[in-house]
């Protein structure tokens, strides 16, 4: 890239890091209850990391710090988090609303629509229009499932161990409370669909990120 358009994402990335970083501060003091939760939650962990990301970027742009640059503008990074913000807005408009509110409104909420539209499209722009360092293969998918799995995980800890103020159980979505399912077939077999889901999607994405980079960068 062109020290100009670079320097102008960078821009981009702090402009909308820091709107995020206080929208984000905004919706964990307008939990009234259990404000630890607002650490739990999938969309707020994912859009924490992406708002961490831009303002990395913008850092190592401005300050001229190719260490971070360099690790910032990994390939299997920026696939990882443009997959985990993909999966946000999916998530929320076929599974959360759809199945277990009976509802198909994926903007509820004042902060809403920035954590599942405008960031995830936000992130793949960077994911799109920086080539990135690193080399990109299949075998890195296993890095893209780290997070998803450890969420999962720690979720059915905490939610079999722990109980919100209300005394229900503390999963952050009933999609992974056991409890909803009429048997445990049913939820392990939506667990496993998602984590194939995850695979599936992230090696998609590793593999178009190396069409992007070669057709349109010359970079192979």
């Amino acid at each position: 890239m062109t020290e100009k358009r670079t320097i102008l994402m960078a821009y981009i990335a702090l402009l909308y890091g820091t709107f995020m970083l206080f929208s984000l501060i905004s919706s964990y003091f307008a939990f009234e209850t259990d404000q630890w939760s607002f650490f739990y939650y999938y969309s707020y962990q994912t859009n924490i990391l992406v708002t961490t990301w831009l303002l990395l970027y913008s850092l190592s742009v401005f300050r001229g710090w190719k260490k971070l640059y360099d690790f910032v503008t990994l390939r299997v990074v920026m696939t990882s988090l443009s997959v985990y913000m993909a999966v946000v807005y999916l998530i929320v408009i076929f599974i959360l609303e759809p199945l277990f509110q009976g509802l198909w409104i994926p903007l509820a909420g004042e902060h809403a629509p920035f954590l599942h539209i405008t960031t995830p499209i936000v992130m793949w722009m960077y994911y799109f229009l920086i080539p990135g360092h690193g080399s990109v293969k299949p075998v890195q998918v296993l890095y893209i499932e780290i997070y998803p799995f450890l969420f999962l995980l720690s979720n059915l800890i905490i939610g079999a161990t722990v109980n919100f103020n209300d005394g229900t159980p503390a999963y952050a979505y009933d999609f992974i409370n056991p409890g909803t399912y009429s048997n445990v077939f049913g939820f392990i077999l939506q667990m496993v669909f998602l984590l194939v889901f995850f695979s599936l999607f992230g090696l998609g994405l590793l593999r178009f990120k190396k069409y992007i980079n070669n057709a349109y960068f010359g970079i192979k």
